[in-house]
């Protein structure tokens, strides 16, 4: 009897069923993080283009409250920093006085603004930052600052002007020029970099006063550029006197035409001033 042999069992071949190995895996776990970055990229720049769309229109409120003051004051400009002022009313009937915070713009154009600083004093760069109950603070870091050696005045405690022949103080010599511009103060590899100081100061003065480094996002806006944040893919955001706003480069602002009525006039984009002995901050 012959003995057969049992067959060998056949087993159907592997399928991957949806299995990954495991290169495969990686390879997916990199495409999602390569989708991640780009949407996380993306993202930013969305909110970074909707920031900038606030401040434009924070300019130009705040441009239109300068001018309105003016308008009602004979035309006389408001002093961009005025250590005459004691004190100012605030819209909760109570007065803000001593020291700095009535001497800085915000709390004297206040009133102009209907004592509403949203979205003109406090915007997105340092609303988050500043405390609204804290005066000192937003004295001192409204999101643009003022061109206040050449609009309006720098003006000492006994009433004299740091650049009196070249300051512009009235809307009947009011020359294209700026009056504010988004501002900064602190550095990002340092501390964190507040979104806004109550002054700028322009490239030249009695002195060249800005450094020759270009614009990156560790500058210290106050040190390095007078307090001109270019925080907009390396523009600020300026308003100028004839009611214009426009975003400018570091480098584009290093034209003293932008700043002063005489760089103006004699075209000279490196003017230099002559500071009142006894003035403010800019009198020797």
């Amino acid at each position: 009897m012959t003995q057969s042999t049992p067959e060998t069992k056949q087993f159907p071949p592997r399928t991957r069923d949806g299995a990954f190995t495991l290169i495969e895996a990686m390879v997916s776990v990199g495409i999602l993080a390569i989708m991640f970055a780009l949407g996380s990229v993306g993202y930013s720049k969305v909110i970074k283009n909707g920031e900038k769309a606030s401040e434009l229109q924070a300019a130009k409120s705040l441009i239109g409250a300068y001018t309105s003051a003016a308008a009602e004051n004979g035309g006389q400009f408001l002093p961009g920093y005025d250590r005459t002022v004691q004190s100012v009313s605030w819209r909760d009937g109570r007065s803000i006085s001593g020291g700095p915070p009535p001497n800085r713009y915000p709390f004297r154009l206040a009133e102009y603004m209907n004592y509403d600083l949203d979205g003109s004093i406090l915007t997105s760069a340092n609303k988050k930052q500043i405390d609204p109950e804290d005066t000192y603070s937003i004295s001192c870091f409204p999101a643009f600052g003022i061109n206040y050696y050449y609009v309006g005045g720098d003006i000492s405690s006994s009433g004299k002007v740091s650049f009196p022949k070249d300051v512009v103080m009235n809307q009947a010599k009011a020359a294209g020029i700026i009056a504010f511009a988004t501002a900064g103060y602190g550095a990002l590899n340092d501390k964190e970099r507040i979104g806004g100081y109550c002054i700028l100061t322009p490239p030249n003065a009695f002195n060249s006063l800005w450094t020759n480094k270009k614009w990156s996002e560790d500058s210290e806006p106050s040190q390095d550029f007078g307090g001109v944040d270019a925080r907009y893919n390396g523009q600020a955001i300026c308003a100028f006197l004839d009611g214009s706003v426009r975003a400018l480069t570091i480098d584009e602002l290093r034209d003293m035409r932008l700043w002063n009525r005489n760089a103006k006039l004699t075209n000279n984009p490196n003017y230099m001033a002559t500071p009142e002995t006894g003035g403010g901050r800019g009198g020797r």
